[in-house]
């Protein structure tokens, strides 16, 4: 689907070290993920993700391209497992760090519930004009998050939303529990919803 941008919205935006790291990551998570993914975008977006510095703001229809050839190579149901992986071991990616994250956390009683409702500082950290986050935190196992006035250009690629859903099953990870989050995008309002359970 083809939409065009709207001229008044400011662009939707990245910090080239987040798709870094996924770029870094795909063998990693699997072997040969990288090859299969550079053959369906081309080097293109793979040269733009590389050049930029890592503190840099570039356009997520760049990273939109590995994200969505992720997906489309490991199909919608584990695609999410890539991200969660990818989340879990940005904070942590040395096994000594990750003791030590794993332990603070534990240590420190911190849940899912306790990270999830700092989501919106973690997206608007990561991404310029993405929308409006809202968490609403239901029972202790549970919590929805809302995305509103989601920028347009999200109509185009909407199965990025799988790597929204993997990651926060990565906080969930990040803190000892078996986390799962699936999501709802209505293209019409611009609004997604996540639900997150642990």
């Amino acid at each position: 689907m083809s939409t065009v941008a709207n001229p008044e919205r400011a662009p939707l935006l990245v910090r080239a070290r987040a798709p870094q790291e996924l770029v870094a990551g795909l063998e990693e998570f699997e072997s040969g993920l990288e090859r299969r993914v550079r053959r369906r975008t081309g080097p293109a977006p793979f040269e733009v993700i590389a050049r930029a510095d890592p503190t840099r703001w570039i356009p997520v229809r760049v990273s939109s391209h590995v994200v969505c050839a992720a997906v489309e190579e490991l199909g919608e149901d584990r695609a999410p497992k890539l991200w969660r992986h990818f989340f879990a071991q940005r904070f942590a990616r040395s096994p000594l760090m990750r003791v030590l994250v794993g332990g603070t956390i534990r240590m420190t009683g911190v849940t899912p519930r306790g990270l999830l409702k700092h989501i919106g500082r973690i997206l608007q950290g990561t991404y310029r004009n993405l929308g409006t986050p809202r968490v609403e935190l239901g029972p202790e196992r549970r919590a929805i998050i809302l995305l509103e006035d989601v920028h347009p250009e999200f109509l185009e690629f909407p199965r990025y939303f799988h790597a929204f859903s993997g990651s926060m099953e990565g906080i969930c990870e990040l803190t000892g529990h078996d986390g799962h989050a699936s999501f709802h995008f209505d293209p019409r309002a611009l609004r997604v919803r996540f639900e997150v359970v642990w």
